[in-house]
């Protein structure tokens, strides 16, 4: 009987328990899982309104297909970062309940809510998220306190996004500092005080001779397309780390150092016949915290900061380092036809391919060591130079109007023909192994014409030793020819 009495009481205090909470709220606190908070096709958006504490962070609309922040200023938009917003209230789940019908939202700091985000849909329809306050602090991970917009349910969510609508509207901001593509660019001038740098393409850049660059300033010289498109690359991929000021005043500039900038970037795009329309211009001016630079770009007022790495390559843009050191200045697969003679030989021959596709040496169709010729190829598209130089002078030639007899130079020189497009280059060398370019470590220099282009290259004398064993041996009079021989 006692027993009896127990578990009839056990049953009443627990119906009485389940009674009020029931009552009370329900699940107060309980853990859920996929609870809809609210659900959003995000294609469907678009307008995003964020409020704080009731007044108008930011607005964002979407035009076209891309997104753009109206307020507080008219700037890009991160497309990335809207997508992000959107993706993560699509189908928003809590991570617990609060309170199904709560009666105090003051104390879940939702009346007023912090942030309060306004979705406004294909034709007018309104869905809203509203923020409250961090939760007290537990063994869980950050959240937030939130309801749908007229709901009266309290929830907890994710702190990653309750602290991107409670945080600055900068984080929907467009960090891309130049707004273009390098292939865009057909001009670029670099000025650093009373000193520029300009380089221009030889055509447009879809064109093969518009992968290749001339510099126009201070000289007139081919230029050196890696590191000028290295340069453009790094103005490209660039990325705002912060958004310094939008209003700065003259006082701040200066201290930035962007009224007398130490670097300013012109780029300018066009068809590549001369008719250059200016695409932008980039300032860059004093060291900022954290080893990075503040920058300016002419036409907008805000100032940001940028890694200095960044920048880096075009704050010691020169001559000396956009001008060409390769060469030959072709790529392996353009090197169509070379003619080659050295000093007191037979020559000049000429290396081309049959119609079987192997190299001979005409005239007379000789076949040669396609390993060696092969070789010969690689060892001048490699040929570079420690320094170049604008010449003035014509290289002389191992021919017949070279001077001849004891001290006379002994040279070698090889005419390199790529496709039409492309001007012949001619190089006059010393013969190493028999003159005072022999010693260990000596420079020698390598004369180079090119159209109207006269360099001269100083590179190590091993660097053309391979080029002349190969000469050398095609050279050679007929009855010590080693590796060429008549073709039968």
């Amino acid at each position: 009987m006692k027993r009896y009495y127990f578990t009839a009481a056990a049953g009443v205090l627990f119906l009485g328990l389940l009674g009020y909470v029931l009552w009370s709220g329900g699940t107060a606190g309980k853990p859920v899982t996929g609870r809809i908070i609210l659900k959003v096709e995000p294609q469907e958006v678009e307008s995003l309104t964020i409020r704080h504490d009731g007044q108008v962070a930011a607005v964002l609309r979407k035009v076209g297909e891309r997104w753009e922040i109206e307020r507080p200023r008219r700037v890009r938009a991160s497309q990335e970062a809207v997508q992000s917003l959107l993706d993560q209230v699509a189908s928003l789940e809590a991570r617990r309940v609060i309170a199904e019908k709560a009666e105090d939202l003051s104390a879940y700091g939702l009346e007023p809510p912090r942030a309060e985000l306004i979705m406004t849909e294909a034709g007018g329809t309104e869905r809203r998220l509203l923020v409250g306050n961090e939760t007290p602090v537990s063994s869980g991970a950050p959240a937030y306190y939130a309801r749908e917009g007229g709901g009266v349910a309290v929830y907890t969510i994710d702190a990653y996004l309750a602290e991107q609508l409670t945080g600055s509207w900068d984080q929907f901001r467009d960090r891309t500092l130049v707004a273009l593509s390098a292939d865009e660019v057909q001009a670029v001038v670099v000025r650093k005080g009373r000193r520029s740098v300009e380089a221009r393409r030889a055509g447009d850049s879809t064109t093969p001779e518009g992968q290749r660059w001339r510099l126009v300033e201070p000289l007139q010289a081919p230029g050196d397309s890696d590191a000028i498109e290295s340069v453009l690359r790094d103005l490209q991929f660039s990325r705002i780390s912060k958004f310094v000021s939008d209003d700065p005043s003259p006082g701040q500039l200066g201290a930035w150092g962007l009224k007398e900038p130490e670097a300013t970037v012109e780029l300018s795009g066009g068809d590549g016949t001369g008719n250059a329309s200016r695409l932008t211009v980039v300032l860059i001016g004093g060291t900022a915290p954290d080893q990075e630079r503040y920058v300016q770009v002419q036409g907008a007022p805000s100032v940001y900061t940028v890694p200095e790495s960044d920048v880096k390559s075009l704050l010691e843009a020169s001559a000396d380092g956009w001008i060409r050191r390769q060469v030959v200045g072709l790529s392996r697969n353009d090197l169509q036809r070379l003619s080659v003679q050295m000093s007191g030989r037979p020559g000049p021959l000429t290396l081309e391919k049959d119609s079987r596709g192997r190299w001979v040496l005409q005239p007379g169709g000789r076949s040669v060591d396609q390993q060696e010729a092969d070789s010969l190829l690689d060892a001048l598209v490699g040929l570079r130079g420690d320094r170049v130089e604008v010449a003035s002078r014509v290289a002389v030639s191992p021919g017949g109007n070279a001077p001849t007899g004891a001290g006379a130079p002994v040279t070698m020189e090889i005419t390199v023909a790529g496709n039409d497009r492309i001007p012949v280059t001619r190089l006059v060398m010393p013969v190493v192994s028999e003159g005072a370019g022999a010693g260990k470590g000596s420079q020698v220099e390598v004369h180079v014409e090119q159209g109207e282009d006269r360099l001269t290259y100083f590179m190590p004398a091993s660097s053309l030793q391979e080029v002349e064993r190969i000469i050398a041996q095609w050279t050679a009079p007929p009855s010590t020819q080693g590796t060429a021989s008549s073709e039968r």
